[in-house]
């Protein structure tokens, strides 16, 4: 559950009144990670048979589920609409690391960039992990959360879009 959360606050989308939940992603480089992964996911914690298929530009599912928006608004405590202002919800925040590592592993899959950078005098040298999001609770959340992985991440303001990259 807590990696299909951060799958959900990566690439998901939570309607405010159609409960509509989906889950959409690069349609050709993120096709095996939705047929291997995503979709054998929700039938093992919801129950769910989603049809994962191409739409215009993206690769992925769309849910229409009462049921399903209702535990993610009232019991997971997800905020639905825009993610501007989301938040990693408190049963990640004060989970074990096992609940944090997924939940930080469902996320990343999702959203991260991994880029080399050139270091010490080394081309392409220096592993560079980055994820970006509009919303800075989320940002500064992913940073405790690291933190508390004994990582030391930095948070900055994104210059190119109204955002916070984290790397």
């Amino acid at each position: 559950l807590a990696e299909e959360i951060g799958i959900h606050l990566g690439d998901g989308f939570l309607s405010s009144n159609k409960s509509d939940y989906r889950v959409k992603g690069h349609k050709i480089d993120e096709k095996d990670y939705y047929d291997k992964f995503i979709g054998p996911l929700m039938k093992i914690i919801y129950n769910l048979d989603v049809n994962i298929k191409n739409y215009s530009d993206t690769y992925g599912f769309e849910v229409y589920s009462q049921a399903l928006s209702s535990f993610k608004i009232n019991v997971l405590k997800i905020k639905p609409g825009r993610k501007d202002d989301i938040k990693v919800p408190e049963i990640i925040l004060n989970g074990d690391i096992n609940i944090i590592t997924a939940f930080l592993r469902g996320i990343f899959d999702t959203d991260c960039n991994l880029n080399f950078a050139s270091k010490y005098g080394y081309k392409s040298y220096y592993p560079n992990i980055s994820i970006y999001q509009s919303s800075e609770y989320l940002i500064k959340d992913l940073k405790y959360l690291l933190d508390l992985l004994s990582l030391r991440p930095s948070i900055y303001k994104d210059k190119r879009y109204k955002g916070f990259t984290i790397s």
